[in-house]
């Protein structure tokens, strides 16, 4: 009998995390998962913890996230897919309410859960999903999502394969918003659903992650990504001229002052008073849009309170 989910998980010297990740998928009460690690080029115990019968384990050269979970897409056998990290957690009954979800949804071509972040002893105010989850629209979210990557992560995501292997994988030349791309060549094809008051993963913040490594400065940002999105011929075509200008300035915007909170969170307090006064020359209009102000605020509020609590 086919499985019903394959959980793909790219890993490359996940030795710290990945034993616990595999365990989060082991407490799900759900039958029919495939789980699929692809040890991108470690140096360390990754691939040792992770081999063990039923899951199955690709050593491949360092290849880069992209590569890796493409080659899970290309070995997935279920009708559904998820790309869940390394070093994060699935909620107890994630798999079952994704699937469940998703079936309520035939046409959708994925349906997004909510996430709780967490430091290593510390984890985000746990209103703040559903807060989030009030920007989620159901159904033709593409204009929206150009905007702003509110998925933030793929083990929140569980995604038709098909439409997975349709829109191509993930673009191994971006070394950072790869999922957003991703995200915004799968709403082409049609809706998403979503599970607004049902958190399924617990997603990790880490000081050494890939986004904190990748990250700009004020005078350049790191948006490959935005690039990439705003290029495919598909996205342009659906567009009006002023619709594309207009995406773009808010797309950068949003990583723009992601990178000043993300600064302010690890108390680079020099460089997050670039950030804020190069930014208030540059998106003048967001100091005067409260609510989206408030919402980048609020957020390193958070993440600074996770921050004090995760010190000993």
């Amino acid at each position: 009998m086919l499985p019903r989910i394959s959980i793909v998980i790219a890993a490359h010297n996940a030795e710290a995390y990945l034993w616990d990740t595999l365990a989060s998928l082991q407490r799900q009460r759900f039958d029919g998962i495939e789980t699929i690690v692809i040890d991108d080029g470690s140096t360390d115990g990754t691939s040792f913890i992770a081999d063990r019968p039923p899951i199955r384990v690709i050593n491949l050269p360092r290849s880069g996230v992209s590569l890796a979970r493409n080659a899970g897409l290309a070995l997935a056998r279920s009708p559904t897919i998820l790309f869940l990290d390394s070093d994060d957690l699935l909620a107890p009954d994630a798999l079952n309410s994704l699937w469940r979800g998703l079936a309520s949804y035939p046409d959708a071509i994925g349906i997004v859960g909510q996430h709780l972040k967490f430091w290593p002893d510390g984890e985000e105010d746990a209103s703040m999903p559903f807060l989030r989850g009030a920007a989620m629209p159901n159904g033709d979210i593409l204009k929206f999502l150009l905007q702003r990557n509110f998925i933030v992560n793929g083990g929140s995501f569980l995604i038709r394969t098909d439409a997975a292997r349709k829109a191509g994988g993930f673009d191994p030349k971006l070394r950072l918003g790869e999922d957003w791309d991703f995200w915004c060549r799968l709403a082409l094809q049609g809706s998403f659903a979503f599970l607004r008051n049902q958190i399924v993963l617990h997603y990790r913040q880490r000081n050494d992650g890939a986004q904190n490594r990748m990250r700009g400065s004020p005078l350049q940002l790191n948006d490959q990504a935005v690039a990439s999105i705003f290029s495919h011929p598909e996205i342009r075509a659906r567009l009006s001229w002023y619709e594309l200008w207009m995406s773009q300035r808010l797309a950068r915007q949003d990583i723009y002052w992601s990178e000043a909170r993300a600064h302010m969170m690890r108390r680079n307090w020099l460089l997050f008073s670039a950030y804020v006064a190069l930014g208030a020359a540059r998106y003048p209009e967001t100091i005067f849009r409260f609510e989206q102000f408030k919402r980048y605020l609020r957020g390193a509020e958070n993440a600074l309170k996770a921050l004090r609590q995760a010190q000993p």
